[in-house]
C-alpha cells in the first residue's frame, strides 16, 4: 500500500515534466510523432505486460510476484534517482 501511494504521486506530475522536457528538447515539426511514439511504446508495453501475466501467475504465487515488481520498480526508481543526482551535479560544475 506504501508504494502504491508513492507510485501514485508521479502520474500527472510526472506527465507534465516529461511535456516540458519534449517540447523544450524537440523541434515542433517533430514533437507529434515524438508523442505518438511514447504512446505507441507505452501501450505496447501494457499489452506485454498482460500478455506475460498470466503464464507467471500460473507458475509463481501472487504475492511472489507482486513483491518482485516492486522490487523491480524500486530498483529502477534508485537508479534514475543516482543518473538524475550525478546529471544534475554534472550540471552545476
Amino acid at each position: 500500500m506504501f508504494g502504491a501511494a508513492i507510485a501514485a504521486t508521479g502520474g500527472a506530475m510526472g506527465d507534465l515534466l516529461l511535456l516540458n522536457v519534449l517540447i523544450a528538447e524537440i523541434p515542433s515539426a517533430h514533437l507529434g510523432k515524438a508523442l505518438s511514439l511514447r504512446l505507441t511504446s507505452l501501450y505496447a508495453g501494457y499489452s506485454l505486460g498482460l500478455l506475460a501475466a498470466e503464464p507467471i501467475f500460473a507458475i509463481t504465487p501472487p504475492m511472489i510476484v507482486i513483491a518482485s515488481c516492486a522490487a523491480l520498480m524500486i530498483c529502477a526508481g534508485a537508479v534514475g534517482l543516482l543518473l538524475f543526482g550525478r546529471q544534475n551535479n554534472q550540471d552545476n560544475q
